[in-house]
């Protein structure tokens, strides 16, 4: 028999922490969003069967875009015992829930499985698709590592195509532009869906909300020396000290073919290096073959890190 109960706010630090692999910074990010109202409480769960804790989970909503009104849920710090019959009690906490948390009307949910910080990948994502969840979007992982790129054969001088421009020179309207012509015929799902959504230039728009403190000077603008907008590369500080990861990237489509993601890549590279950052670590959609040879000529290397995500979403109502 299985009993299902949310948490009062004094089993926070407890519930984090079941697991002998807990989640990076779970008990902090949980309570940053019962302080911003987009999780609480009553939304992190317990299954307990007798005296043993078999299962955890919470959900979190977050708008859509700053100019919807609806939410997007997300399942965190999901943990089952994944020695004694994960998956039933998976579907049953799961069922349980989703139907507690859930307000009525048509509402989406996302789940994540990576093995670089998720135990038992695989059977998160059979546990999601046993639940109804549907495969979003498939992205391998990509790092460049600064010693590995410093101890690489020096390449032969090649010209510098391109001028950069920060957005602090630029500024946002300008930036956001750019991006809302580069995302047009994007192969990422995950940006064709919020593009469609909410169109080009609200979603170049939209992007400027992931800048944070101390990323603008890594936030760039590319140019040719005679003016002409290229593409962007937005470069900021990830989960840790010394890492990185590249936001986006773009190139506005009538410069497209003549390689220039390559010479964004590499002024990422260079930003990461001004910056102090050891590593950059980054995903990339499977569905885009491109990018992911770009990403391999430039130094990011899908061998180097065994990121790799499987976003799931359940659509209800």
């Amino acid at each position: 028999m299985i009993t299902i109960r949310s948490i009062s706010s004094a089993e926070l630090e407890a519930w984090a922490h079941i697991s002998d692999r807990p989640d990076r910074f779970l008990e902090r990010g949980i309570r940053s969003r019962w302080d911003s109202g987009s999780s609480r409480p009553e939304w992190c769960f317990l299954a307990e069967q007798g005296d043993r804790t078999v299962g955890r989970l919470a959900f979190a909503a977050d708008p859509t875009a700053s100019i919807l009104p609806d939410l997007e849920f997300k399942i965190l710090g999901l943990w089952l015992d994944w020695d004694r019959e994960p998956l039933a009690v998976g579907a049953e906490l799961l069922d349980h829930t989703l139907s507690a948390v859930l307000p009525p009307g048509r509402q989406t949910v996302d789940a994540w499985a990576n093995p670089e910080y998720m135990e038992h990948a695989d059977m998160r994502r059979a546990l999601f698709e046993r639940a109804g969840f549907a495969l979003f979007q498939e992205k391998e992982g990509f790092a460049w590592r600064r010693d590995a790129d410093d101890a690489a054969p020096v390449a032969p001088d090649r010209h510098e195509r391109l001028v950069f421009h920060s957005i602090q020179e630029v500024g946002e309207d300008a930036l956001a532009a750019v991006m809302a012509r580069g995302i047009q015929g994007t192969l990422d799902r995950h940006d064709r869906h919020y593009r469609d959504l909410v169109g080009p230039a609200a979603w170049g728009r939209e992007m400027l909300g992931y800048l944070a403190p101390g990323d603008a000077p890594s936030w760039l603008l590319a140019t040719t020396p005679d003016g002409q907008d290229v593409g962007y590369v937005l470069l900021g500080e990830f989960d840790q000290p010394g890492r990185a990861t590249i936001i986006h990237i773009g190139v506005v489509p009538e410069q497209r073919g003549y390689g220039y993601s390559g010479d964004l890549l590499r002024a990422a590279n260079r930003a990461a290096r001004d910056r102090g950052f050891d590593m950059i670590l980054s995903d990339v959609d499977v569905q885009n073959p491109p990018m992911m040879a770009a990403m391999e000529r430039s130094g990011h290397h899908a061998d180097a890190s065994p990121w790799h995500v499987w976003h799931y979403r359940l659509t209800r109502g």
